[in-house]
């Protein structure tokens, strides 16, 4: 026999209606709320579904209204207690076949970025799931930014900040999302490619992304960055050195066959000794190196500036952090994971 819904029963008379309305609660009849058009996979409903039969619904659904025929609501926050929901109706349990909900007033594009989120709280992403939730919240506040609306500060800060990742983290998701191959894309949605594996493989184009994956078998970012180093040696020019032979003719040797302690004729030009003693050469570092010094240092001097008397020192530290991401993106450059 099918379970009575006492809550259906109670909304049929006034004093329910009035209590829903009194608690900025509505409860509302299942088939009148929409479903997004567009959410992740949805996972554990049935386990979900068991809960809610044996301790009762504990979080309301959030719902935004509409102009609807069809509908009254659309969900906005809960899908997974809607699903569990629909799945012990499907069984005969009419328990809430009215779903108390929070009713807000909310636009299309907000209602998104809140679907977003709240699925962020309620179960851990994939990987290919954090990758659309940042694709999409760069599309909605760009959206945003079109339609006039002030942006306070960097999208990418934004997004780390409401999504709880570092900023380099999200650097690497739109590195990834900007020139990931299609293959590349589904191995991470297979979960067989880490994320900061697939970072790296993206400096590489299309073509050479695919050849790596038809190549190897596991796909760390050790397996990546040695694969790039490989394909590097392979692809530098041997520079060459002009000199003039016994004959005063000119000739050219390989740099790299050229001893650097000798002359072209073979003649020491510095003893072994001094050679290997001397203090003229110093390491190159390139501009990501020295970039990535910089960002480091600041990621460590944050928290030393949170005390109220550091108050005007971090207002500045702020400033130089924006000037140091606007360098950055100037550079063309991402913020490694840690």
């Amino acid at each position: 026999m099918a379970k009575k819904s006492i809550l259906g029963e109670f909304m049929q008379s006034s004093a329910g209606k009035k209590l829903g309305f009194d608690n900025h609660i509505k409860n509302i009849h299942y088939t009148k709320i929409k479903r997004p058009q567009r959410n992740r996979e949805l996972r554990r409903i049935d386990e979900l579904a068991e809960d809610i039969r044996e301790d009762g619904l504990e979080n309301n659904l959030l719902v935004r209204k509409i102009e609807n025929d069809r509908y009254e609501v659309e969900l906005i926050g809960g899908e997974r207690r809607y699903s569990a929901i629909l799945r012990n109706i499907e069984h005969g349990d009419m328990t809430y076949e009215y779903i108390p909900c929070k009713v807000l007033t909310m636009s299309d594009i907000d209602a998104r970025k809140r679907l977003i989120l709240n699925n962020m709280e309620n179960d851990p992403l994939t990987n290919a799931e954090k990758l659309e939730a940042v694709e999409e919240l760069k599309e909605i506040y760009k959206a945003k930014k079109e339609a006039g609306e002030n942006i306070p500060g960097r999208i990418q800060t934004i997004i780390a900040s409401e999504m709880g990742l570092k900023k380099s983290q999200v650097a690497n998701y739109e590195k990834i999302l900007n020139h990931a191959s299609e293959e590349v894309r589904e191995s991470i949605r297979k979960e067989e490619l880490p994320l900061d594996a697939a970072a790296t493989l993206v400096d590489l184009d299309e073509e050479e992304q695919r050849r790596f994956l038809n190549e190897h078998d596991t796909y760390s970012k050790k397996a990546v960055e040695s694969y790039k180093e490989a394909k590097h040696a392979e692809e530098q020019p041997i520079e060459k050195q002009l000199y003039y032979d016994e004959h005063d003719e000119i000739q050219e040797i390989d740099i790299e066959d050229v001893d650097p302690r000798k002359d072209t004729e073979g003649d020491e030009i510095l003893e072994s000794e001094a050679w290997d003693n001397r203090t003229d050469t110093i390491p190159v570092e390139t501009i990501e190196d020295i970039m990535t010094d910089i960002v480091n240092s600041m990621e460590k001097l944050e928290p030393k500036l949170h005390g109220v008397e550091f108050r005007d020192e971090y207002a500045q530290f702020q400033k130089i952090q924006r000037e140091i991401d606007t360098l950055m993106e100037g550079l063309g450059l991402v913020y490694e994971e840690a």
